[in-house]
């Protein structure tokens, strides 16, 4: 039987080691190839993303309209941090008759491929804004329609 000692010091410093290791490696894909290739498995988490990133571009005077029940919400956690300041609405078939968008502020409509006729509904009741479908990242599957009035067009009567 091989009997091993080691220093007490060797084995805290290869445990370091390791670890230091295990965390660099760990980290350095996290907030390098993963966040760069943005790889998502979940659409709804992409969904989140984008749309924050998108509402961030477009600043603090847009509202946040999302049909994307029952997969997912407009208080999405990544949408929220990404966009604080934004308010955020969740929009249905049934909530379009009442839907009254805030004067002098811009909306960003956002509809998953489910629900987009609801999205055509919306772009009749208020036409003057700009339509785009968006993909997925790592794919060419429609990840969601945007319809997008600034502020200029949700003013006028």
């Amino acid at each position: 039987m091989l009997n091993l000692k080691f220093k007490q010091v060797w084995i805290y410093g290869l445990n370091f080691l390791l670890i230091f290791i295990l965390a660099y490696q760990n980290l350095s894909f996290y907030f390098g190839s993963y966040w760069k290739e943005k790889f998502f498995q979940d659409a709804s988490a992409e969904l989140g993303m984008e749309t924050g990133l998108e509402l961030q571009k477009l600043g603090k005077d847009y509202d946040y309209y999302l049909f994307g029940l029952p997969r997912v919400f407009a208080e999405f956690p990544t949408t929220d941090f990404l966009t604080p300041d934004n308010p955020k609405f969740d929009v249905s078939a049934e909530s379009i008759p009442e839907l009254s968008l805030n004067p002098k502020r811009g909306a960003y409509f956002v509809a998953i491929p489910e629900n987009q006729d609801l999205l055509q509904q919306i772009m009749e009741q208020y036409p003057g804004g700009s339509f785009e479908a968006i993909t997925r990242r790592m794919d060419t599957e429609v990840l969601y329609y945007a319809y997008i009035l600034p502020p200029q067009i949700t003013d006028t009567p």
